[in-house]
């Protein structure tokens, strides 16, 4: 577009470059040179025709929708960073704790919406509650670098009533869905079932060690010694041969 000549000049003067006339309006400042139409056209200055992709950074998802001055302010347009961490470190939510290779996890396409499957990319399946712990709960530093344990103790030592008397293997008696509950049942898989005011007590009331290995006398004498109220004499129930003649049944059945 040629644009007409100064009063009393020759048309064949009139200036043809478009900084010649629009130097004013250019809002780049002169920093994307003067071949103006490679983005801009006659028919309207505030209309580009940029093609981001031709150059060695390609928009896509999100980033299409982004204001050229939040990756390019002040005009800036050399040595512009192309790393997710340059430009999203404010909205890290691991604070720099899993690294800077965002794209291992997150896409252009949103930000909060994360690709990493734990269940396919890892060895350890997340079920029950363990699929709404946070990543920080069992990841304190780079979870690419940091090689974590995976047994129950490892993580839940600090939540063992038992304090360590029932062993290791968590998951013989609880599951993943909830810790406070237990798959444990006394009625089944002893040989004592609990019966009266004896379904009520606590596992440590008996169990006063390791429960895999400590041997637990059934005997109601040997559990309720210090109950046999004397009456000026040892006892009622004198010793646990007593005890056994009276029978552990009748006294496991009791209510009171």
């Amino acid at each position: 577009m040629q644009c007409l000549p100064q009063a009393g000049g020759r048309l064949s003067q009139a200036p043809q470059q478009c900084q010649d006339c629009h130097q004013k309006d250019d809002a780049h400042r002169g920093k994307l040179g003067k071949v103006c139409a490679d983005c801009h056209n006659e028919r309207g200055w505030h209309e580009t025709r940029f093609d981001h992709s031709k150059t060695r950074y390609k928009l896509d998802g999100k980033h299409r929708e982004v204001a050229c001055d939040s990756c390019h302010p002040n005009q800036r347009y050399k040595a512009t960073p192309t790393d997710c961490v340059t430009c999203h470190a404010g909205n890290d939510v691991h604070h720099g704790q899993f690294g800077a290779k965002c794209a291992s996890c997150h896409t252009t396409q949103a930000w909060k919406k994360a690709k990493f499957d734990h269940d396919r990319d890892t060895h350890f399946s997340l079920i029950g509650a363990h699929k709404t712990a946070t990543c920080a709960a069992c990841h304190k530093g780079d979870p690419l670098k940091e090689k974590l344990p995976t047994a129950c103790k490892d993580c839940h030592a600090r939540d063992d009533v038992h304090q360590g008397r029932n062993g290791t293997d968590c998951k013989r008696c609880h599951g993943s869905s909830k810790w406070s509950q237990s798959a444990f049942n006394h009625d089944r898989d002893t040989k004592y079932p609990l019966r009266g005011l004896h379904a009520k007590a606590a596992c440590q009331a008996c169990h006063t060690g390791p429960m895999r290995t400590q041997k637990v006398e059934t005997a109601c004498y040997a559990c309720h010694k210090t109950d046999d109220v004397p009456r000026g004499q040892e006892g009622q129930i004198a010793s646990a041969a007593t005890t056994k003649a009276v029978g552990a049944s009748r006294c496991n059945s009791s209510t009171t």
